[in-house]
């Protein structure tokens, strides 16, 4: 992912020359992710955090339910590991949940409802983490649940099993 960072660099700059505004959105979310999913230095993340804002400023519609939920989903995250006493982060989190039970993808829905999961329990809300976990799982017959799907829930489970000191 950190080496993909400047291609999406470039490509949001020829999208942002232009009026291409999923081209705008998939490209700073890319950025996002590369920091994101590297969890390395995060000193720029709040530059493209807030081109994610102005694009959203310029027109608070998004092209689709899925692209809005990407790129909430890694601004949110983005936030919550640089800054995440930032008015936005409950915020887009709200957003996020409002959106999650229709993410198509269950690997995606899986791993973002870990974020979400694990934003309640940095905030001690470990009865609400417990819940999200529990709606992902409520919301998916066992038979369905694959591996990308199951693997974030069981790192929002050991989490809350941490933070509960529940050893089991």
């Amino acid at each position: 992912p950190e080496e993909s960072r400047e291609f999406f660099i470039q490509s949001y700059r020829h999208f942002r020359a232009g009026s291409d505004r999923i081209g705008k959105f998939l490209a700073c979310c890319g950025v996002l992710e590369s920091y994101v999913y590297t969890y390395g230095e995060l000193t720029e993340v709040l530059n493209w955090v807030d081109q994610v804002q102005d694009l959203i400023q310029e027109d608070p519609t998004f092209p689709s339910p899925e692209i809005e939920a990407r790129v909430l989903f890694a601004s949110f995250t983005a936030l919550m590991w640089r800054r995440f006493d930032d008015p936005r982060v409950p915020v887009w989190k709200d957003r996020i949940l409002s959106l999650l039970p229709k993410i198509p993808d269950l690997g995606r829905r899986g791993l973002v409802g870990l974020q979400v999961a694990t934003y309640y329990c940095w905030k001690g809300e470990l009865s609400q983490s417990l819940s999200i976990v529990q709606m992902l799982l409520d919301g998916v017959p066992a038979s369905s649940r694959q591996p990308l799907f199951r693997l974030p829930l069981y790192l929002a489970e050991a989490c809350l099993g941490w933070s509960m000191g529940n050893l089991d």
